[in-house]
């Protein structure tokens, strides 16, 4: 019985768990009765019948139903002193629990509530004065409802409950009470995090400070609606949005850069120490922390040139997080992204790579182009289902963009650390990053506003899903059938 087999049959109960409840009792039920059914054929010397691995399939089953009762157990019900306040407009008093973000003209934070020795985290959405942060107490006065699913295409329910979060208040009255002013990591980070915004927007003006941002901080809000619907028609919004496929994607750029100035450990370490900085740039916030974990098993992967020693770190590490929060598995689109993301970059693009022979390795263009290619087919099926729509012209707005990435943010970075020291020292550099920041948005505008950019795919379903994700899988198997060696990696059984 292989580790996989076993991993993948607890992951297949927390699927199922996800979508159906059978109760925790009857769940665990069927467990014991796999584990009986486990015992009985360990100690049955004949575990074949008519060529089946009995006792395999069993093992599968058992490991099928832990699955769904370790849901039950780390999620459980919401019990709450607040459940009897639903729809009711009440005053409490509570603390920025995460750095407040500005969407469509609201302010939008989780808040944290105590009462005695219990917290609860609440959503709330606000106007953006007064404008309040990390750590700062707030007495709120508004009603509180539970939310509900506006759209049948997203559970939004499940979506919050993720995160812990069940309950939201929405354009309450805001008094600051008082800001925290102890030590903590969080509130130093976020600190930096909006330093460094405010000189961003001094070296260089809209819309290019705000793509700078969401290219090194991953905030994308600011750009605004429209533009941000450009990115996603030209299939980049992937650089704008702080994912796993936007950290993955980039980190594998840079150190493709890296790897023309250093080579062996150097350049290893130092492309783990620009993910790590990047990681706490952002805050270090959850989904950052998960999909700076798949791009360091990247990192491994290249490291190494062992496939089977990452595969298996990607694995362990996706198994892992399931553990913490089964939740993410199917509502956390930020760590499907990254997982998807990552099995391209390390299954597909080398694959893909070996037909590129035709394109220059000039400025690391066939990299690019295979690295594009491996994470687009990956991810398609994913990005399809969830937004409904898909770019047609996202192969070659990548190629065109990603290659000037990990420069423009190196100039964008070093920009905004001048102005630091003085403005007009920084001016050079940022005009430098000004200029490849204006090449991103003319190749978005141009692409974004052609009639054929985007198709919609509404009509896609899951079992068309899962038929997608199996071809894949069917085509990786097959190359794999005839070579056992993909661009230096060896391919070993997981």
């Amino acid at each position: 019985m292989s580790r996989t087999n076993i991993i993948s049959g607890f992951i297949l109960g927390v699927a199922f768990r996800s979508f159906f409840d059978l109760g925790f009792s009857f769940s665990l039920l069927l467990f014991f009765v796999s584990l009986i059914l486990f015992i009985s054929q360990y100690f049955y010397n004949n575990h074949l019948r008519h060529g089946v691995d009995v006792k395999k399939y069993v093992v599968i089953f058992m490991f099928i139903t832990l699955g769904t009762v370790w849901y039950d157990f780390r999620v459980g019900e919401s019990v709450s002193y607040l459940n009897g306040l639903d729809g009711r407009v009440i005053s409490l008093r509570v603390v920025v629990f995460d750095e407040p973000e500005e969407k469509n003209g609201k302010l939008q934070a989780i808040v944290m509530v105590e009462n005695d020795n219990n917290s609860e985290k609440i959503l709330i959405k606000t106007a953006t004065v007064p404008r309040y942060k990390y750590g700062d107490t707030l007495q709120l006065v508004g009603e509180i409802k539970k939310p509900e699913n506006f759209s049948e295409d997203f559970d939004y329910v499940s979506y919050l409950a993720k995160d812990d979060i069940y309950f939201l208040i929405e354009n309450p009255k805001v008094k600051i009470i008082s800001s925290d002013k102890s030590f903590s990591l969080s509130r130093y980070l976020f600190l930096i995090k909006n330093f460094f915004t405010q000189n961003i927007n001094e070296v260089l003006p809209e819309p290019h400070s705000s793509l700078l941002a969401g290219l090194v901080l991953g905030a994308r809000e600011s750009l605004g609606t429209e533009w941000i619907n450009k990115f996603r028609i030209a299939g980049l919004s992937h650089i704008v949005v702080l994912s796993g496929y936007n950290l993955t994607i980039i980190s594998d750029s840079v150190m493709k850069v890296i790897s023309r100035f250093l080579s062996g450990s150097s350049a290893s370490f130092l492309g783990a120490v620009s993910i790590i900085l990047f990681t706490i740039m952002t805050g270090g916030g959850a989904s950052t922390v998960r999909a700076a974990i798949m791009a360091l098993i990247i990192l491994l992967a290249k490291t190494t040139g062992r496939l089977y020693e990452a595969s298996s770190a990607l694995i362990v590490a996706g198994f892992l997080m399931i553990l913490h929060n089964p939740r993410i598995l199917i509502f956390d689109m930020s760590f499907q992204l990254s997982f998807l993301a990552t099995l391209g970059l390390l299954y597909i693009s080398p694959m893909v790579k070996k037909y590129l022979t035709f394109v220059t390795e000039k400025l690391g263009l066939r990299e690019v182009l295979a690295t594009t290619i491996g994470a687009q087919i990956a991810t398609f099926p994913l990005i399809a289902y969830k937004m409904g729509t898909f770019s047609l012209v996202a192969l070659p707005v990548n190629i065109l963009v990603l290659i000037f990435i990990p420069i423009t943010m190196f100039l964008g970075f070093l920009a905004a650390t001048l102005n630091i020291i003085n403005f007009y020292i920084a001016t050079p550099v940022a005009t430098l990053a000004w200029a490849l920041l204006s090449y991103i948005l003319f190749v978005v505008d141009i692409f974004s506003s052609l009639p054929f950019a985007s198709v919609n795919v509404n009509a896609i379903n899951i079992f068309l899903l899962l038929l997608l994700i199996l071809m894949i899988v069917i085509v990786y198997k097959s190359r794999q059938m005839f070579s056992s060696e993909i661009d230096g990696w060896t391919i070993e059984e997981i």
